[in-house]
Order: C-alpha cells, then structure tokens, then sequence
C-alpha cells in the first residue's frame, strides 16, 4: 500500500515539475512577422478586439467577411485613417451599392504607409532614402441573401 502512495506522489510530482517547465516555453513560434496583417478596419471592428468576422453587415465586411455584404440595407460610405506607432498609417475607402434584384456591390482599397527608411552602404554612408508602403483593391458582388433551413424529421 505504501509502495503505491509513494508511486502516484512521484508520478504527480514528475507531471507538476513537467507542466511547470513547458509552460515557460513560447508555443506561437514565429507568429510576429507580418503583423501587417493584422490590422482591422472598422470602427465596430475594432471596438470588439477584430472579432468581427461573423457579425459583418456594414461595407466593412468586405474586408473581413464579403459574405456579410448580403445582409447590407442601404449603400454605404467608409472612409477611414488609423495613425499607428513608428510611423505606421493605414487607410481605408470602401463603398457598398444595394441594388435591388440583383445584390451588394462593394469595392474597397486599402492602404498601409511604413514611412520613410534609410538605405546606407558598408561605411554607413546614407545612399537614399524610400517610401515603403502596400495598397490592396477588393471588389466583391453579394448575391441576394436567401437563407433557407428545413428540418426533417426521421
């Protein structure tokens, strides 16, 4: 009987002593780069930490889930500047159309400014100076949104 006390103390102990030192280990390896990426436009976006993806009505939503064009009512206007840290700017216009009987049409850009880098030689000599920056477009057309949901029962 004391054999077997003394065996679950040591095995709990060894998985206390496991559990503590894997803990300390960073499990999103090489998750930083392209952080670009997750930056979010929407003022409702934003305000709800760019979990926005499934509740996407507004002309936003064709940045975070084009689908939600479908359940847009009247067309919309978004234009939007975000001033980050380090001389990060990022833009946003989007402009949705309902056109009724035929869907959302809804067209968007998108543009990120990093500022201003310098470019040196060996001997740290400034050669030149470059705008770093990236645009994307989006155009996207929902169709009318029809949401069917039977049940059968067996």
């Amino acid at each position: 009987m004391k054999k077997k006390i003394y065996i679950i103390l040591v095995m709990g102990l060894i998985f206390l002593i496991n559990s503590n030192i894997t803990a300390q280990e960073p499990y999103r390896k090489g998750t930083t780069s392209a952080n670009f990426l997750e930056l979010g436009f929407g003022g409702a976006a934003l305000g709800m930490g760019d979990s926005y993806v499934s509740m996407a009505n507004d002309i936003s939503s064709i940045y975070w889930n084009p689908a939600g064009l479908g359940y847009m009512t009247n067309n919309e206007l978004m234009v939007m500047h975000q001033p980050w840290f380090a001389d990060i700017n990022s833009s946003f216009l989007g402009f949705g159309y309902v056109a009724p009987g035929l869907g959302t049409f809804g067209v968007g850009f998108t543009f990120i400014s990093y500022g201003y880098f310098g470019i040196y030689d060996i001997s740290r000599r400034n050669i030149c100076i470059i705008f770093t920056y990236e645009h994307y477009s989006y155009f996207s057309r929902s169709l009318i949104c029809y949401c069917y949901f039977n049940t059968y029962d067996f």
